[in-house]
């Protein structure tokens, strides 16, 4: 949706105005800026990734104009910065810090020494941006051997020596560039927010801790479904409140999983079954859950006759452990543990005496195992077992059951 749309607003340009095609060019981007994972939408959650990406756009602006603009005119005769601030006062070189960095780390036309004069956020975005340049040409190298193909050519000194086989040169404050490469499967974003935790960066908006950092992707989805449910409640429309929060949550999950905080389900098998699990959102243990239900049994056998249809209902508390190796935005795996009592009116709650089994009051354990699809549609196996209590032996029950499930987030 997003490319599409700017896809459209580009053509819509070009169309309504056939002449502008003369007179405009593409740029060129040398490295990623930080924002670029979430179609270029993750600058939005830190002021130091939107810092970093507006100096390396006046970076992308200087290669440019020298060896684009510079090659189509030769008369044209840019300023650039590096000619005005070496007379600037000390509070305006201060300032082109973080460019300077840049020029060195990339370039090296500035001395190296400038980054230590450079936050060491914006640091460690400029070592990743590095490493990112590195692990793209590294895998382009490894795919191409893979194929028996030949490498393409590149005027990228960066890419170049990663051909080559060297790795990502560090920069001041920064102690290792070990596990630049991609790793099997990972993505772009999971990369980035990787080798930013590696090299240090402060997630100051997010309020990461530093020892949470490597996490950084669960509170950048947690971010996204909390955006997403403050939308939701501006709405007017009824069916935008209900389906804005459930995309959202899909969207969130999607980017990384985090077991719900909080679960509500309602079950039907050969009764009702509403249950409650909660667990802790910021902890490494969410995937241990408390649980409660409230099931009532019984309810289709009422409308038979026999002097043996009875009414349940039954508490139960217990614990649901989330199998996180089963468990994705796509589905979830649980497996359970409660107990309760049943009350039953087939003896009147324990007023009269009973030998009716599994029919009667008594004491009850089940063990279960739950599949939930999209965060939305639950599937339930029970397995239901009855102690010896007064006058009735060991029974159990096989326990099936559908419904939905809502969760938060």
């Amino acid at each position: 949706l997003v490319e599409s749309s700017r896809s459209k607003e580009l053509q819509v340009l070009l169309e309504d105005n056939p002449d502008v095609t003369k007179q405009i060019t593409a740029t060129h981007t040398y490295f990623m800026p930080l924002s670029d994972p979430l179609y270029s939408f993750l600058g939005f959650f830190e002021t130091d990734f939107r810092i970093h990406d507006f100096y390396l756009g006046m970076h992308s602006a200087h290669r440019w104009f020298a060896e684009v603009v510079g090659i189509k005119r030769a008369d044209y005769r840019p300023t650039y910065p590096e000619q005005i601030y070496p007379s600037a006062d000390q509070a305006l070189k201060q300032s082109w810090a973080p460019y300077r960095c840049m020029r060195a780390a990339f370039d090296g036309v500035e001395p190296i020494e400038v980054c230590d004069q450079v936050d060491i956020s914006i640091r460690a975005g400029i070592q990743t941006s590095l490493d990112r340049i590195y692990a793209r040409c590294t895998q382009l190298k490894k795919r191409a051997e893979a194929n028996g193909a030949p490498l393409r050519p590149t005027a990228h000194e960066h890419c170049r020596r990663a051909f080559l086989g060297d790795t990502p040169p560090l920069i001041p404050g920064m102690k290792t560039n070990r596990g630049y490469e991609f790793l099997p499967d990972e993505s772009n974003l999971d990369h980035q927010l990787r080798r930013l935790a590696t090299h240090g960066f402060e997630f100051k908006d997010m309020g990461i801790p530093t020892d949470r950092a490597p996490e950084a992707k669960r509170y950048v989805a947690q971010r996204i479904g909390a955006m997403v449910r403050a939308l939701a409640n501006q709405q007017e429309r009824g069916v935008y409140r209900a389906l804005l929060p459930a995309a959202g949550r899909i969207a969130s999950q999607a980017l990384a999983y985090v077991p719900p905080y909080a679960s509500w389900h309602v079950l039907m098998g050969r009764g009702l079954e509403a249950g409650y699990s909660r667990t802790g959102w910021d902890t490494k243990l969410n995937w241990i859950r408390g649980t409660a239900a409230l099931e009532l049994d019984g309810l289709f056998a009422l409308a038979s006759k026999g002097d043996s249809n009875a009414l349940k209902l039954t508490p139960m508390v217990g614990m649901e452990l989330e199998l996180l190796p089963l468990s994705s935005y796509r589905y979830q795996t649980r497996f359970g543990f409660r107990g309760g009592f049943a009350f039953s009116t087939l003896d009147h709650f324990l007023a009269d005496k009973c030998t009716e089994g599994a029919g009667c009051s008594r004491v009850r354990g089940e063990a279960y195992i739950a599949f939930i699809v999209f965060q939305l549609l639950r599937a339930q196996l029970g397995f239901a077992a009855y102690p010896p209590m007064r006058d009735s032996r060991w029974d159990y029950s096989i326990q099936p059951r559908i419904g939905l499930e809502l969760d938060k987030p």
